[in-house]
């Protein structure tokens, strides 16, 4: 074992990229948890940082659970009242009022005070790497969190008390390894919360569900320009023109400055887009001010410029 490390032999770069897959794997996993392993790791963390183990470690069905059951650990109303109760009358009363806070569907957001579990692979296979590849006796301190990692979802770490949450049952991606799912959520937990996700980005879970939700009018005017890209996607560029009957005003040959649109907004009027192709190949759809009369005019308006001294970028991303 040793303290300190110059530089890597051929060996141990050859582990690189088994740790690295090996990680990835516990990161995407969607098997049950392994609520015996999880647990030892936690309680083996406390000792290591000095703690007597947590006397009851709940376990929850997904994050959302694990953050509910946190707003009630933390919650001094709660804890005078049924704090000092016997461990199987507290875990009860915990339980009980975890379903009812899930009923009101409005807690605090405690994730800042979360473990990530399987979440944390990334930071977690580094100290791993030269744990196991290179026996560096300072990363041996992470070992029980790397059987958490290993085993488990979030968690949340108390004086006496722990939470800890299970894996998704379902986590779906792109081609490019992004969250994504064109017909149900990217991931869902067995609780049934899920997160809806088009080619990495979160969307409203109507989008996807209840596409008939999701007209022209609302994604041409959504704030969010990435949220505004996806669901111009899901609906089809072609469907949105053709529904809100656009009318290209100006047509530029460079398809990154884009084409002048006017459409005519039910209950808003007329307004002009900037419909132009990024350097990404995503296709965008932006608000500008109706005295634009050419793309390029649009295009420099979007850089803050006007359109004389505007010099179309030789390299978009």
């Amino acid at each position: 074992m040793t303290d300190k490390i110059e530089k890597l032999t051929p060996e141990q770069e050859a582990m690189i990229p088994v740790i690295r897959d090996e990680f990835i794997a516990y990161g995407l996993s969607t098997e049950p948890a392994d609520w015996k392993t999880a647990d030892e790791g936690l309680n083996d963390a406390y000792v290591v940082v000095g703690l007597d183990p947590p006397k009851i470690i709940f376990h929850f069905a997904s994050p959302y659970e694990g953050c509910i059951a946190a707003n009630v650990l933390n919650d001094k109303k709660f804890m005078k009242k049924y704090g000092n109760l016997e461990p199987k009358e507290f875990t009860e009363a915990v339980n009980a009022e975890v379903e009812v806070l899930k009923e009101k569907k409005t807690v605090k957001n405690y994730i800042h005070a979360s473990g990530y579990g399987q979440h944390d692979a990334g930071w977690i296979s580094f100290y791993n790497f030269f744990d196991r590849v290179c026996g560096l006796d300072c990363t041996k301190k992470l070992e029980p969190l790397t059987r958490v990692t290993k085993s488990a979802g979030w968690f949340w770490a108390y004086k006496d008390i722990a939470i800890i949450t299970d894996r998704p049952e379902i986590l779906k991606r792109d081609n490019e390894n992004r969250l994504h799912c064109e017909d149900g959520p990217s991931i869902r937990y067995r609780d049934g919360f899920s997160v809806y996700c088009w080619h990495g980005v979160h969307v409203p879970s109507e989008w996807i569900e209840d596409k008939a939700s999701l007209t022209p009018t609302i994604a041409i005017k959504w704030a969010n320009i990435e949220q505004r890209r996806c669901a111009m996607e899901i609906l089809g560029w072609a469907n949105v023109i053709r529904q809100l009957k656009g009318k290209v005003i100006d047509k530029d040959g460079d398809p990154e400055i884009g084409e002048l649109i006017e459409v005519n907004i039910p209950d808003i009027g007329k307004e002009k887009f900037l419909h132009v192709l990024c350097g990404t190949k995503r296709e965008f759809a932006l608000p500008v001010p109706p005295e634009m009369k050419t793309a390029l005019e649009a295009q420099a308006w979007t850089w803050g410029m006007d359109k004389k001294s505007f010099i179309p970028p030789e390299i978009r991303t």
